[in-house]
């Protein structure tokens, strides 16, 4: 049984949601959710565009070898 669900936001905020995926409250940057280790909770992958930017980095600086200024420039 799962409490909540936190998604990040390209902001910086989380959203929280519940089990249904319903927004229960957005925690703002620097916000923090006081719960206990035991509270079942678990993270979830932002929006896709967001995964596939970071992927896209991944990819660019592991596989292709591209370095710091060679990502950011493309």
């Amino acid at each position: 049984m799962v409490l909540f669900v936190l998604r990040c936001q390209a902001d910086g905020s989380r959203l929280v949601l519940d089990e249904s995926g319903e927004v229960v409250r957005t925690l703002g940057r620097g916000e923090h959710l006081l719960a206990s280790k035991r509270d079942p909770s678990r993270r979830i992958l932002s929006s896709p565009e967001r995964v596939g930017l970071v992927r896209r980095i991944f990819t660019m600086s592991a596989v292709d070898r591209m370095g710091a200024v060679g990502t950011a420039c493309t």
